[in-house]
């Protein structure tokens, strides 16, 4: 929180990242090559920051709570706002306002790739593994099912853009509902994506290119503002 008076200081939170010169707008855990994670904060004056993520001392009953400094701050990352990030290895996907999705080497702090949405908003980021069913042509290969590292950006009029990170290729484009999407998982076997939407919709989609056509479609109170699988002792669901 920017608002200092109301320091979060409670057994078993983490530190507080209150040196932000605007309010935290999303963040995301970031793995690095140099040991201990990284936490990304983005902000709605569009800058991104850096942290250390411990692991922090405990004294007793009580967290120590060191004083943090950014280990880089990159101002100006997106105009108009930083609107989602997603974590990947070494790097950092955002979304923004200017309709773009960047990729960040955290080691370098510079911006690596630009992809250009035609939608208001990034509303949401995701990364995964997708067992795609290709009825392609796809890398020049036609009805061959490939493994490829997905990342998935959703926006404010309900699209989902789904590209490969190896290439940057556009691997398809879902349009659901006319709404913003919130939140995007895939399934643990890689098959399957589920969407929810600010109206309430959760969709289920089959990850096959280019058009990951929808398998189901459900309706939960209020906004549907995250998305996950779990296995329990009967088939795997979607919570």
């Amino acid at each position: 929180r920017r608002d200092t008076s109301h320091p979060i200081q409670k057994i078993g939170c983490r530190p507080v990242f209150n040196t932000h010169r605007s309010s935290i707008s999303c963040f995301a855990l970031v793995k690095t090559s140099e040991g201990p994670h990284a936490v990304v904060t983005g902000c709605v004056d569009g800058a991104l920051h850096v942290w250390p993520y411990g692991p922090f001392p405990v004294q007793g009953k009580e967290m120590k709570l060191p004083n943090l400094e950014a280990l880089r701050i990159v101002p100006n990352a997106h105009q108009n706002g930083v609107s989602a990030i997603e974590g990947l290895y070494n790097a950092v996907a955002t979304g923004g306002y200017d309709q773009c999705i960047k990729l960040w080497s955290l080691p370098s702090g510079q911006c690596v790739q630009q992809l250009k949405m035609e939608a208001s908003v990034v509303s949401a980021l995701s990364s995964s593994r997708l067992s795609l069913i290709n009825t392609g042509p796809l890398d020049g290969r036609v009805d061959e099912d490939i493994c490829v590292e997905g990342l998935l950006a959703g926006s404010g009029e309900g699209m989902v853009f789904i590209w490969s990170l190896t290439n940057m290729q556009l691997l398809g484009v879902i349009a659901g509902p006319e709404s913003r999407v919130l939140s995007i998982a895939a399934s643990p076997e890689q098959k399957a994506l589920t969407l929810g939407y600010l109206d309430g919709s959760v969709t289920l989609h089959r990850v096959e290119a280019p058009n990951f056509p929808e398998i189901g479609r459900h309706r939960v109170k209020g906004a549907a503002i995250d998305c996950s699988w779990f296995q329990d002792t009967g088939p795997k669901s979607i919570r």
